[in-house]
């Protein structure tokens, strides 16, 4: 079952006006402090972030903000399920110089949704991050 964007399912919704709040936070401090990026983290996995961060992406997309939604979770993201994209190139294409950044972005199909970059799953960050083995 495909996760659930509230924003999009249930407009009208407690949880979509929570997500219209924070949505306005955000926009009120990007404005003050020039910020043209928002990074959804936290220490530890299953807290959220996915459902906060594809919610807030497809909130300020709503009022026409330009939104791309990456997701740097090299090895479970689940930003695809709640766009219905397919997951077969993504970051770690571009981080593996595979093909140029703008090749991993793809529209999320759905309108004022923001655009996603898909992320196919990789050996993990350290494989990734990791030097070529010199040859003997």
């Amino acid at each position: 079952m495909a996760p659930t964007l509230v924003t999009m399912q249930h407009p009208n919704g407690a949880a979509s006006e929570a997500y219209r709040a924070l949505r306005t936070r955000v926009l009120v401090m990007a404005e003050r402090q020039g910020l043209k990026t928002i990074m959804v983290a936290s220490p530890t996995g299953e807290d959220g972030k996915t459902a906060i961060a594809a919610n807030l992406a497809v909130s300020l997309a709503q009022v026409g903000k330009r939104v791309v939604l990456l997701s740097a979770d090299l090895r479970g993201s689940k930003v695809h399920q709640y766009f219905g994209l397919d997951n077969e190139r993504g970051l770690s294409n571009v981080l593996a110089g595979e093909m140029p950044p703008w090749e991993a972005v793809q529209q999320s199909g759905r309108p004022r949704a923001p655009l996603g970059v898909r992320q196919r799953p990789g050996p993990g960050p350290a494989g990734r991050a990791a030097p070529e083995r010199p040859h003997a």
